[in-house]
């Protein structure tokens, strides 16, 4: 499958040339939020990687997350290291920032979560400040938008779900997404 894999990647490396799409143009995530090591995944995440960069020399890489679990081996692979905000002040994952930026390679810091009951202040307004306090090249936030499949996306589930709803009459935002 590692070839097939491989292949795989080559291909999208032809579908982005072809688009107009230079190496520099983009990053592929080839993890995100990789599981902690146990029963063979640390070793299949990071011969992903390798296998990549096999493939595509040029192609530059992110992972997102997994700093304490994968750094160490992902390290010569990852172009592009995008943080969790909430290590912002713990020296481990500062030091593995550093490293990065003393490598000539991107760091991100980030904030994903699907609650509502959320705090606003330090999920939201926090997340820049911390971003460039600490010196990272861009600010991310994924949040969740729920699909009208299934029960997770009703609006009686709205404290458990996304920050907005798909319905048959278009997009209800929740309170959160207005605020």
């Amino acid at each position: 499958y590692w070839r097939a894999y491989r292949e795989w990647t080559q291909g999208l490396a032809d579908e982005m040339r072809a688009a107009g799409f230079g190496f520099d143009d983009y990053v592929v995530e080839v993890l995100d939020e990789p599981i902690q090591p146990g029963a063979g995944w640390h070793e299949e995440a990071v011969e992903a990687y390798r296998q990549t960069r096999l493939a595509v020399p040029k192609m530059r890489l992110a992972v997102t997350e997994g700093e304490r679990e994968y750094f160490e081996d992902l390290f010569p692979y990852v172009d592009l290291w995008i943080f969790k905000f909430f290590c912002y002040g713990d020296p481990t994952i500062e030091g593995y920032a550093k490293r990065m930026r003393d490598a000539g390679k991107e760091v991100s810091m980030y904030a994903c979560y699907t609650s509502p009951r959320q705090s606003g202040h330090r999920y939201y307004r926090q997340l820049v400040w911390k971003a460039a306090a600490w010196g990272s090249d861009f600010v991310t936030l994924y949040q969740l938008f729920d699909r009208s499949v299934g029960y997770e996306a009703t609006l009686r589930m709205a404290t458990y779900g996304g920050v907005a709803f798909w319905t048959d009459g278009g997009i209800v935002p929740s309170v959160r997404l207005k605020a």
